[in-house]
């Protein structure tokens, strides 16, 4: 075995005769650390996905100040199928009366809105009425029916709140436009579900939440559980891949404890700049721990090579560290540059994931230079048997094997890597982007069960907004009013949205109800004096307050988007935003916002976000190689195993129907950024031996001899830790464990496989040359 280089060992020898101190201040930093994390707050809300400045969430800030909040809690009361009265009996009636007001006693609840609950324009005896539609609640079967013949008679509320086959009814709830903290709109949502709870122990009635608030509750609870999951179940299956292969009890359990204290630097940096957590949090602590057991195997696999050598423990330490010391250094760089290329992403969380997981790889390689020598001194030495084994066993024959190709073998394996290569160019242009929150949740989560079930039924229960504005009392002319309904129609007809509220159709049913209910005068004002006078009508209607300024130049349209059916709402988003430019002018101007244009714009950022961080990564990662290697040759040899892997994972994430999503976006730059780990140890190796005198296939036999054994170790144990994202409730995080684990594997094949292949034919053909 070479010796490490003067300089690595000097600094390393440095480090070991100031452990005591060092230990202390690591303790300090933990308990820093650990108070700062304990501060932390969970946030799922769509709104953390934004920089402050950008134009949509100003758009849609701008909205919910002017309008109110635009998210509903909405509750869906379904009887029993079979009864044909449906919803429409005084018990189900009192039950929708008992919800509604239990809503308004929620934490920071806002306006609630049911048939028990609700203000209607009607016509009584030729007189105009504007108040509740129920003064007292039906207490016989035939008062019942009369109240819903009455609602059949109003299309607006019919529509709103009664499903066509007259059995289901919602209750919908704003949140508090004062409320806008998301422990806020969490307690509020906890606060509902407990009252459908004890409702529906009493009553046996179908009850459903869902809303875009109830959402982000089930996003925040399902994270928590991620992260109370999957930390434990990742450890298992680290410690039981290191017992495998180090047979020592403590050679597995010490690694965690450098990952543990990485992992807690990590969220007490988050905590202390004052971050929240996002639903990519669980993401975070699994590239730490990946990463982290990824250093200390090659420490220990190194450790115990000089230790079979015939140095002492201690010694063997200091040659191991000394010797890792440049790649590890280099590693741990490569996989930061690869973490912080999303920096260049839009979206807030993404960012903050990339920053975090670059803190949480420093603090595993400074941890790995000061904890793990000290916990090395107190773990049983290896068993020298076992050693020789592994040494000379089936895979330290396999390593050797792979490390001098024959020519057929090369052949073939460089043909099906470009065959997949050509693959990979035809399959990327294939995949789908889709910011879909609803199916970010398991088929069988009850968030999603219910909202799809309720807007089967109902349709959309979250908002699409379009911001209407009509300068000089615009809303009183007619031929606006018009092309205001003209446009209403034509997003009546998008997929994805399922009805409206507007100002148009409020002045069409005021204009019936005039006519003494007749549906032939549900019609638009035809002039200024008409539309005035329908407005009088309605004045000092909360409703219209909310809907229409004051001036009668500013409104806003609420279209009802199914959250089911996001995917397809979405890919009409460009065509509406076109739409409304193309009608807006000096008299009327357009402007599309709310809970799903958020999400579109999330959408469009996810693309961005793939293609610039990956190619960031991968030139400052090039450029970082060549700098280590001193070889621009091999630095563009180490994109074999690294880029071709990444590119192959993302084409199969477009074969078998893998969006991209806020999970999977981050897979080509963080799987970048650690798989090249793996092959810097390899091409440091190489280029030592060939420095040292060896040909090519000599140099690639030693290096695998070297730390094959150790890459293949890594691989599981990354592989391993991702795979258990697996069980994460939150989908794009267990799309983002496949690809990743799925990446790492194929990264290990080209480093033990591809390159060598490579290698030896470019060597053989300047031999012949």
């Amino acid at each position: 075995m070479s010796a490490p280089h003067p300089l690595a060992q000097r600094f390393v020898s440095a480090l070991m005769r100031r452990r005591g101190p060092l230990l202390l201040l690591v303790g300090l930093v933990t308990l820093l650390a650990g108070a700062a994390a304990a501060r932390l707050e969970l946030d799922t809300s769509i709104t953390v996905w934004f920089l402050e400045d950008d134009p949509a969430l100003v758009v849609y800030r701008e909205f919910v100040d002017r309008f109110g909040v635009d998210e509903l809690v909405v509750v869906g009361v379904t009887a029993p199928a079979g009864d044909p009265r449906g919803i429409w009996t005084p018990a189900h009636l009192a039950t929708v009366d008992r919800i509604g007001q239990a809503l308004e006693q929620a934490p920071h609840a806002g306006q609630v809105r049911s048939l028990a609950a609700l203000d209607v324009i009607e016509s009584t005896d030729g007189m105009i009425r504007v108040g509740p539609l129920a003064e007292e609640l039906p207490q016989t079967d035939v008062e019942a029916e009369t109240l819903r013949r009455r609602v059949d008679a109003m299309p607006l509320v019919r529509d709103a709140l009664v499903s066509p086959d007259g059995r289901t009814t919602v209750v919908t709830v704003e949140l508090d436009p004062h409320a806008n903290d998301f422990s806020q709109k969490t307690e509020m949502v906890t606060a509902i579900a407990e009252v459908l709870e004890r409702e529906r122990a009493d009553t046996g009635l179908e009850l459903r939440l869902t809303g875009t608030p109830a959402v982000d509750a089930a996003f925040a609870e399902a994270n928590l559980r991620d992260m109370t999951l999957l930390a434990p179940l990742s450890s298992l299956v680290v410690v039981a891949v290191c017992f495998a292969v180090f047979r020592r009890l403590s050679a597995a359990l010490v690694p965690l404890v450098v990952v543990g204290l990485a992992t807690a630097w990590t969220f007490g940096f988050i905590g202390l700049v004052g971050w929240k957590i996002s639903a990519l949090a669980g993401g975070m602590s699994m590239v730490v721990l990946s990463v982290g057991v990824a250093d200390t195997v090659h420490v220990l696999s190194e450790t115990r090579k000089w230790m079979a050598a015939g140095l002492p423990r201690s010694a063997a330490i200091e040659a191991a560290l000394a010797e890792l010391l440049a790649p590890c250094l280099f590693t741990t760089l490569t996989t930061v540059v690869g973490f912080l290329s999303l920096l260049v992403s839009q979206v807030v969380p993404i960012r903050e994931f990339g920053v975090g997981c670059a803190v949480g790889v420093v603090s595993a390689f400074l941890l790995t230079y000061t904890v793990l020598p000290a916990l090395l001194r107190w773990a049983p030495a290896p068993d020298p048997a076992l050693l020789e084994r592994q040494r000379t066993g089936p895979l330290g024959r396999l390593l050797e094997r792979m490390a001098r190709p024959g020519r057929g073998w090369r052949r073939g394996v460089l043909s099906v890597f470009v065959i997949a290569l050509i693959g990979t160019a035809f399959a990327i242009p294939r995949l789908d982007v889709g910011a879909d929150p609803l199916r970010y949740f398991r088929a069988d989560v009850p968030i999603r069960v219910q909202t799809e079930a309720l807007e089967a039924e109902m349709g959309g229960t979250s908002g699409f907004e379009i911001v209407i504005t009509a300068p000089d009392e615009g809303l009183k002319d007619p031929a606006v009013l018009a092309r205001l309904a003209q446009i209403e129609d034509w997003l009546l007809e998008v997929p994805g949205i399922s009805r409206s509220m507007s100002v148009t159709g409020v002045l069409e049913e005021t204009n019936r109800v005039l006519h003494d209910g007749d549906p032939a005068w549900a019609r638009l004002p035809d002039s200024r004096a008409m539309a005035a006078q329908l407005y009088l009508v309605l004045e000092g209607s909360e409703d219209l307050t909310r809907l229409v300024s004051a001036d009668y130049s500013q409104s806003h349209m609420t279209l009802a988007a199914e959250m089911g059916r996001y995917h397809d709402l979405l890919e009409h988003l460009d065509a509406i935003e076109a739409r409304l430019t193309e009608h807006s002018d000096a008299a009327l101007q357009l402007h599309a916002t709310g809970y799903a244009v958020l999400i579109g714009s999330v959408d469009n950022y996810l693309l961005e976000s793939q293609i610039k961080s990956l190619l960031v990564a991968f030139c400052a990662i090039l450029a970082m190689v060549a700098l280590l290697l001193r070889s621009p040759a091999l630095a563009a040899w180490s994109m074999i195993p690294n880029l071709a892997p990444v590119l192959m994972g993302i084409a199969c994430m477009a074969v078998v129907g893998v969006p991209l999503d806020p999970g999977t976006v981050m897979v080509g730059c963080v799987a970048l950024g650690l798989v090249v780990d793996d092959t810097i140890h390899m091409l440091v190796r190489i280029r030592r031996h060939r420095t040292a005198g060896a040909t090519v296939p000599d140099a690639l036999a030693g290096a695998m001899a070297d730390t094959g054994r150790a890459i293949i170790i890594t691989t599981i144990v990354l592989a391993s830790g991702f795979g258990t994202l697996l069980v994460a409730s939150f989908v794009p995080a267990a799309h983002f464990g496949l690809i990743t684990s799925g990446v790492v594997v194929l990264a290990l094949v080209c480093d033990l496989v591809v390159l060598p292949a490579a290698m030896t034919w470019a060597w053989e053909r300047r031999q012949r040359s």
